[in-house]
């Protein structure tokens, strides 16, 4: 059975439980994300249905990655001046109330050309001095298969783990502080089929300054840490909700990166506001980690993510608010990456033409949310 019919028959559930009185909530987002040479299509559809008496909450989801590139390492290293893929992805959640907490399931199936993914988490909340405090845990448990389109049969096995651990403390009537920590820990194949670590080398001719593409080769485990801890407070005078979040991560590879982002919203009447999001990351190399390696040695990466580099996200959301129960909003955001260490090559042999990467990209959508 295919994700879509899988999805199909979820809704006709959820739609027979709407039929017997039970509150439906359907949302949606259309996301484009364009950068000049990569332009991704993302759309989204979830559905959510109360059953046993508000008790229970049993959900469904769907969504695709459309994705088109002529971006740098294509034109290196593909035969192709373009390449294109797309990503189908299914989700079911079922959670329920029980005495000063929840507990929720749920599974997530992804598949591609040449990855499928399924993710298996199980949740669970448990509240405190009548609900001020709530802790929150999770753990979640994933198999993936990793091959190259062009060789489907030799697929490599990949698994990860998520520990996860929030406390969320409500502070007076206007603020919350949130405290967040994540375990993960993935083993097996790391690498990419596609993906090139790239070699000084001697030119043909004889001169030096040529490149040579090696397929990439990752340690076969890495354990990740992230620590978060969120603020979020209301200024009633001037009808300004903030939330701020500073997050810090490391992990086994000596990757460590900061994140701090702060969101401004300002209700304008009870129809329309709007929301000003503002994001600023760094991140330090992997320890093996080079634009160019002159050795390869046991570990080398053509993986750009693990160079030093940092991203500025600057983004805007109106939302209309038609009533209680339907809302429609829109998504614009500007999004620029520096990298410090990491070129594109344009021509292998020609070193000339190297220079600093640079991707600046716009992401505009478009989404609506309602109860029935």
């Amino acid at each position: 059975m295919s994700a879509l019919t899988r999805l199909s028959l979820a809704v006709v559930l959820l739609l027979a439980a709407s039929a017997a009185r039970a509150k439906v909530d359907v949302s949606s987002l259309y996301r484009v994300y364009n950068d000049g040479v990569t332009k991704v299509e993302s759309p989204h559809f979830d559905v959510s249905a109360k059953i046993m008496k508000d008790r229970g909450t049993i959900s469904a989801g769907f969504a695709q990655d459309i994705l088109t590139s002529a971006s740098s390492d294509v034109k290196s290293y593909s035969t192709r001046s373009e390449i294109s893929d797309k990503r189908t992805e299914f989700s079911g959640t079922f959670s329920m109330e029980v005495e000063d907490g929840q507990l929720g399931w749920s599974y997530i199936r992804s598949e591609e050309n040449d990855y499928s993914s399924n993710i298996y988490a199980f949740a669970g909340t448990r509240d405190f001095f009548q609900k001020n405090t709530v802790l929150f845990m999770s753990f979640s448990y994933g198999e993936d298969r990793i091959w190259a389109s062009r060789d489907p049969a030799n697929k490599k096995p990949m698994t990860h783990e998520t520990y996860s651990l929030a406390l969320t403390q409500v502070i007076d009537q206007k603020s919350i502080v949130q405290l967040l920590y994540d375990f993960r820990v993935e083993s097996g194949y790391l690498s990419s089929p596609y993906r090139k670590a790239r070699q000084n080398t001697t030119c043909s001719a004889g001169g030096s300054g040529c490149v040579s593409p090696n397929d990439e080769n990752h340690p076969l485990t890495r354990n990740r840490h992230s620590l978060a801890a969120k603020y979020n407070f209301f200024y009633s005078p001037m009808k300004l909700a903030f939330a701020n979040t500073f997050r810090l991560y490391f992990d086994s590879w000596a990757v460590a990166s900061g994140t701090i982002e702060e969101r401004i919203t300002r209700k304008l009447g009870s129809a329309f506001d709007i929301a000003l999001n503002l994001r600023y990351y760094y991140q330090k190399e992997a320890s093996f980690y080079q634009d160019k390696y002159d050795d390869l040695g046991p570990f080398h990466t053509g993986n750009k993510t693990l160079s030093n580099y940092d991203t500025l996200l600057v983004g805007v959301r109106p939302t209309i608010n038609f009533s209680e129960k339907l809302q429609l909003y829109a998504k614009m955001e500007y999004y620029t990456v520096g990298y410090k260490n990491h070129t594109d090559v344009g021509v292998l042999s020609d070193p000339s033409d190297d220079k600093a990467l640079k991707i600046t990209a716009t992401v505009y959508g478009v989404g609506f949310e309602g109860q029935f």
